[in-house]
């Protein structure tokens, strides 16, 4: 069973605009052989693809808040180089020991994005968030 997925269904139904903005954290986990104190988001390549895909999926991708921080400039096209940056600089990491030789790695990271792209989204990628927040035109609603 999705976590959250009843959220998840109020912000895909009809109680929000399109150009409403949603805030949640994408996540993604897996197993590392890396030492703890040498974990960085680079060991995550699946996620920053994630991210990618995430942030341009929808008709409306290009508006999406957070993507005007990491568009190249004068052009409706994310730079890779600055999108490595933004999750570097305002990803969590954490880790948890299994074994001797591997690790439990989790990245998270808040992401803004249209409420219409947030719809095409597979609900079993954003059921992973622990908070969805949907600023309206009436003020902020906190699922």
């Amino acid at each position: 069973m999705l976590k959250n997925l009843d959220k998840i269904k109020k912000i895909k139904g009809d109680l929000f605009s399109n150009t409403d903005i949603v805030y949640f954290d994408i996540s993604y986990e897996k197993l590392l052989n890396t030492e703890i104190e040498n974990v960085t988001f680079q060991n995550f390549p699946e996620f920053i693809e994630l991210v990618y895909k995430t942030l341009t999926s929808g008709d409306t991708w290009e508006f999406n808040p957070t993507n005007g921080e990491i568009r190249k400039e004068n052009e409706l096209e994310i730079d890779r180089d600055a999108l490595s940056s933004f999750i570097n600089d305002n990803c969590d990491i954490l880790v948890e020991p299994l074994s001797v030789t591997q690790n439990f790695g989790k990245i998270s990271l808040s992401l803004e994005i249209l409420v219409g792209n947030f719809r095409v989204l597979d609900d079993e990628l954003v059921s992973k968030s622990d908070f969805y927040t949907v600023t309206t035109l009436f003020g902020d609603i906190d699922l």
